[in-house]
């Protein structure tokens, strides 16, 4: 279900006018819903390691080379999956790896080559010691990639972090999207909306557990609230 479609539905549930596209910049229907839609796409890619949006970058080791910005890597990196940061040999047999412990502590782990430190610093690896020149380093991270475009001459799908087009196709459960869409509808218009964003949530909670993502928890302890911007 495109992006239009849900939104018209979500429209459809709370008795208000549909929007015919969500693109007109002229138009407070178009506008809201489509400002909902980027609140919910955001904040459900925020949420966790959702599997759908789970990638894999490497690069490989450069003589004296201690620096490698995600830019050059993986452009639409958007936040590291913990144990998940290997060294692969020529055979591509993992010779070494960082625990979640490890990496929300010291980010340090052992390997055939000896310690390997590095960091995650301004978007980029820092390494202070090196693994041995021409080693591959894997790594698996979570794309800002929210919706997808599929190109009319090929068939090919082009992938983006925002919507543009009324065609475009959420990576989300469009029963998730559009249960969001609800709730923050009520919410913008100033509604009661406590019962529609605890189904909501819960439904998240069900989605989530049944793709066996790993949801990273906040260490602020601010609660699932705060992902969703509900009460």
């Amino acid at each position: 279900m495109n992006i239009l479609a849900l939104a018209r539905e979500a429209a459809a549930v709370v008795s208000t006018d549909q929007p015919d596209t969500l693109f007109d910049k002229h138009n407070a229907q178009s506008q809201l819903f489509l400002s909902l839609l980027n609140d919910s796409l955001e904040s459900l890619k925020r949420f966790g390691d959702w599997q759908q949006l789970q990638k894999e970058g490497s690069f490989f080791i450069l003589e004296s080379c201690f620096t490698y910005p995600l830019e050059e890597i993986a452009p639409d990196f958007f936040s590291l999956v913990p144990d998940t940061i290997y060294i692969k040999d020529s055979r591509e047999k993992i010779i070494g790896s960082i625990s979640a412990e490890e990496f929300s502590k010291s980010k340090v782990f052992k390997t055939s080559t000896g310690d390997v430190e590095f960091y995650l610093k301004g978007n980029a690896f820092y390494f202070t010691a090196l693994p041995k020149t021409g080693s591959r380093i894997v790594f698996h991270y979570r794309t800002n990639h929210t919706v997808k475009e599929e190109r009319p001459l090929n068939g090919e799908w082009i992938f983006k972090p925002r919507p543009t087009k009324d065609s475009d196709l959420p990576l989300f459960d469009p029963y998730l999207l559009k249960l969001s869409l609800i709730w923050r509808w009520y919410k913008r218009n100033s509604f009661a909306y406590e019962e529609e964003y605890q189904e909501y949530l819960s439904e998240v909670k069900k989605a989530f557990s049944n793709g066996l993502a790993l949801k990273n928890i906040s260490l602020t302890g601010s609660g699932l609230n705060d992902y969703f911007g509900g009460p």
